[in-house]
């Protein structure tokens, strides 16, 4: 991503790896991998980021609708003894929409 362009977003085509910001800019102190989903946890145990390897055979659609994508934005909701993690998008007017569940004892990470 351009320091500056305003997009929340970044896909390589090459890899095909689609990179989600959280607008938190803050060094990365450790991961939380769940299949090709990588969340990205700040030093202040915020979620940074969250890169999803095999984008296009993760969402299942033509790779180069990645160029249309728009309006991303990533989530951490703490409800009892459990962490969502999650992430929305949008490409074409088609939303994306997904959260994963995770033990709040298992991960370090502020809600």
């Amino acid at each position: 991503m351009d320091e500056g362009d305003g997009k929340m977003f970044e896909y390589n085509s090459e890899l095909d790896s689609l990179y989600l910001y959280s607008g938190i800019n803050e060094n990365v102190l450790g991961v939380i991998n769940i299949e090709d989903l990588i969340f990205d946890v700040g030093v202040s145990g915020k979620l940074v980021g969250l890169e999803i390897e095999n984008a296009s055979k993760v969402f299942n659609v033509n790779p180069q609708l990645f160029s249309k994508l728009d309006n991303c934005k990533l989530f951490v909701k703490k409800q009892g003894n459990l962490i969502f993690l999650g992430f929305r998008f949008n490409i074409m007017k088609e939303i994306f929409n997904y959260s994963y569940m995770v033990a709040k004892d298992k991960i370090a990470i502020t809600c």
